[in-house]
């Protein structure tokens, strides 16, 4: 609703429609006795003229009671008048009650008013029923042909349960209408029409309508439709679809006060218990989970242990396990009445249950469970009860598949609520360490921490594919657009020159040659944004004033703006060339690695994680620790290692043939970390990662951190270059290992010939490094608009 407003109607009520309705119908019906009796009312009525004009005193309807009601019997059939929830008022607000049923009266206390609205506030209601009045002003008075609906649902506890029972409120206007007082407003037919196509907008209406120049004259029937059962259906399909709604108590209590009044039972409960299954999703029916049940876990104990039957034996042949193996709802009743009653029944019985309904809850052709209704008294449920859950029971199906991912994934959230997303070949150990803080009972600091995530004694491998010289070709990017752009607003300024000639033009004009001038030989930290600033709040704001103002034509202020990235409003060019670039390759060599380690993780599982900078890093664990229920050996560390070699190998081919199709062609260097004693890594919660834990361990992860920008000793030559291998290691016999597996993949016609062997400067903090080097063997250049990626990835592999 636009607005809220409380204005009322003025209301007088009449029967004049209602004798002009009798007098009608005695000329046209054949049925003499209903001529009789409409002609003895109209005769009584001649004897009480103050009930045929406006009845403005309510005193007159209870002098001449019975023959009101005898008036009413013309409308009301006798029959019904015990199953008809009906009134007749003389105004909308539900007051000056004139007549009603007796069912009526049982629920409604017109004074007190006693009723709830359901979900909707009483403004909300006020505003409804304006419009409704509204849009009879428009059929009465204006003649306008318009579809008169009321929405009104009422929610009235029944005065003997106290369960709530929901009633459609229906207006009936048969012996009514709605006049002015006076000569109506003159409405325009546009006007008309437009409050029509409106009718929420009130303060639109209030402009043109006045309910203080209109009445309502008659009467006004009302009838409440019970509509509780579709109400209560609509609602509970409604919360089922939350994800929680099985799971959180206070949302499963509303579930059980629903189903009350659904089945008009003020002491019905409600459960769900669902079954264990096996590998292909087939339950065994033989022990029930139980998990929000009528019957609790620890009652299931106590009596187990109390009359010292198993827990199988406890529900063979109980209602549960008919329900499960048979797929069909159960209804018991009376459980008294079981000869043989199992445990589980006994256990019902000492909940107080005798009456009770088991329906089955079938997600994709497996059974999940069932839900449970159960009564304290014998014979609430019968076989036609489970018709009025056909249609919910799919929707608590959904409920318990959501529930029990819900429940299976616990351990999920806390893993990544306390670590984060994890290796598969890690998993078990942060499961390990979830499960151990879920059994915790205690709520002290330290429980809530989980435990230290350590793998001991396993063996690290390092190695990264970079961009070579990715900073200079990012700021040599960003110079060549800021000149360009620089270029593109002086061109136009001269445009504005010429027509006109400004000394402040000129001015400018010197500034941005001066800045152009400035960063030729290269761009300073600040000078993007000072040269930005420069163009967006100086330049561009007097090419918007010229082009105002037709001293610059079209066709140069669109042509500099049309340069311009629509969405960063900046020349974006070579850095769009530099950034696609980038991504390409930084994509194509991590997809690469992804699907290379789905092969290689099948031989010995082992903890792999990338990251994406102006390259790919990537660091490999492979250890007992890791795999503790397969047996490590060395040769897994060794295939690691040659099947690392031969894929980056596969990595700079790759990366070689792809710059032939960028946008900017940018080299890649290639670098392999060679460590042979084992180290230790813990996860970090704070930096939700894995790191080498202690001192002795921190010298590697220090020669990872600056091993790229490592020179070949006495020489300005860094050791990683275009087109090469750099492997980097500290002892002789890791150079032996790699040297066999180079001439392995020599043979294999991946590497070039040569080895060349280098010691490197010295680190800050490390010494004492050397490395091997080798030439990948590239392909002949494949040019990209002759064959696709793919293709030629193809290529490579073969």
């Amino acid at each position: 609703m636009n607005c809220y407003y409380n204005t009322r109607i003025n209301s007088v009520l009449s029967f004049e429609k209602l004798i002009n309705f009798l007098k009608n119908k005695a000329q046209t019906t054949d049925n003499k006795a209903t001529v009789v009796l409409i002609n003895y009312l109209l005769s009584e009525l001649d004897k009480h003229p103050e009930l045929q004009g406006e009845i403005r005193d309510t005193e007159v309807l209870a002098k001449n009671k019975d023959l009101v009601e005898q008036l009413m019997s013309s409308i009301f059939s006798p029959i019904d008048f015990d199953k008809q929830i009906v009134a007749v008022v003389s105004s909308f607000d539900f007051s000056g009650l004139v007549y009603s049923t007796s069912r009526w009266l049982e629920l409604i206390n017109m004074e007190a008013m006693n009723f709830k609205v359901k979900n909707v506030d009483i403004k909300d209601i006020e505003a409804n029923k304006n419009v409704y009045i509204n849009n009879l002003i428009l059929y009465y008075v204006y003649g306008y042909p318009i579809t008169v609906k009321n929405n009104v649902l009422l929610n009235i506890p029944d005065p003997k349960t106290g369960l709530n029972k929901y009633y459609k409120v229906y207006f009936d206007l048969d012996f009514a209408e709605i006049t002015s007082i006076g000569k109506p407003p003159k409405l325009t037919d546009d006007q008309v029409k437009m409050l029509a196509e409106d009718p929420t907008n009130i303060k639109l209406w209030e402009k043109y309508i006045n309910l203080k120049n209109f009445e309502l004259k008659g009467f006004i029937i009302l009838r409440l439709m019970d509509v509780t059962q579709n109400e209560i259906i609509s609602s509970l399909k409604y919360d089922l679809l939350e994800r929680d709604a099985i799971i959180s108590r206070e949302k499963f209590s509303l579930l059980e006060g629903k189903l009350r009044d659904l089945y008009e039972l003020p002491d019905l409960r409600l459960g769900i218990v669902s079954f264990n299954a096996d590998a292909e999703g087939k339950g065994k029916g033989k022990g029930p989970k139980i998990w929000n049940s009528i019957i609790h876990e620890e009652d299931l104990h106590n009596y187990l242990c109390e009359k010292g039957v198993s827990k199988e034996d406890a529900f063979n042949g109980c209602v549960y396990h008919r329900m499960f193996d048979s797929g069909e709802s159960q209804t018991i009743g009376d459980l008294e009445k079981i000869s043989r009653g199992s445990a589980v029944e006994q256990i019902l019985l000492q909940k107080g249950i005798r009456s009770i309904i088991v329906s089955p809850l079938h997600y994709n052709g497996v059974c999940l469970g069932g839900i449970e209704i159960g009564s304290p008294n014998a014979d609430d449920f019968n076989s036609t009860s489970t018709l009025m859950l056909r249609e919910i029971l799919p929707i608590f199906s959904l409920a318990a598949k959501r529930s029990l991912e819900e429940l299976e994934s616990k351990l999920q959230a806390i893993i990544k609520e306390q670590y984060t997303a994890v290796h598969p070949s890690v998993e078990w150990k942060f499961v390990q360490s979830a499960l151990n803080k879920m059994n915790r009972k205690t709520d002290d600091s330290d429980s809530k921490k989980g435990e230290a995530i350590v793998f001991n004694d396993i063996y690290p491998i390092y190695g990264q594919s970079d961009i070579r010289g990715s900073s200079t070709e990012r700021n040599n990017s960003i110079q060549e657009d800021l000149i360009e752009q620089l270029r593109l607003a002086n061109d136009v300024l001269h445009r504005i020159n010429d027509i006109q000639p400004l000394g402040i033009i000129e001015e400018i004009s010197s500034r941005i040659i001066d800045t152009i001038d400035s960063i030729k030989d290269g761009i300073g930290s600040g000078d993007e944004m000072s040269i930005l600033f420069f163009l967006k709040n100086e330049i561009e704001p007097l090419l918007h004033h010229f082009r105002k103002s037709n001293r610059l034509s079209a066709e140069p202020y669109q042509y500099y703006f049309n340069q311009l990235d629509p969405e960063l409003g900046i020349l974006y060019r070579k850095r769009k060339a530099f950034e696609d670039s980038l991504t390409r390759i930084n994509d194509k060599v991590a997809n690469y690695l992804e699907s290379q380690q789905l092969s290689v993780q099948k031989s010995y599982p082992h903890y792999f994680e990338k990251y994406k900078t102006d390259g790919v890093e990537y660091n490999i664990y492979i250890g007992q620790s890791i795999t503790p229920d397969k047996e490590f050996d060395m040769i897994y560390l060794h295939d690691l290692r040659l099947w690392q070699l031969k894929n980056t190998a596969r990595i700079a081919q790759i990366t070689d043939q792809l710059k032939y199709s960028l946008p900017l062609p940018l080299e890649t260097t290639h670098l392999i970390l060679v460590n042979s004693a084992p180290i230790s890594i813990r996860f970090r919660e704070d930096e939700k990662q894995f790191d080498v834990d202690g001192a002795y361990n921190i010298r590697y992860e220090i020669i990872k951190k600056r091993i790229d920008k490592a020179n070949i000793k006495d020489s300005d030559e860094r050791i990683t270059q275009p087109g090469k291998i750099a492997i980097v290691y500290t002892q002789d016999k890791e150079a032996e290992e790699y040297k066999k597996y180079i001439r392995f993949l020599q043979k294999q016609g991946l590497l070039e010939d040569e080895i060349e062997n280098y010691q490197l400067q010295e680190l800050q903090g490390v010494n004492g490094l050397r490395a091997l080097r080798v030439q990948v063997k590239m392909k002949d250049p494949v040019k990209s608009n002759k064959f696709p990626e793919e293709v030629i990835e193809k290529v490579f592999q073969s």
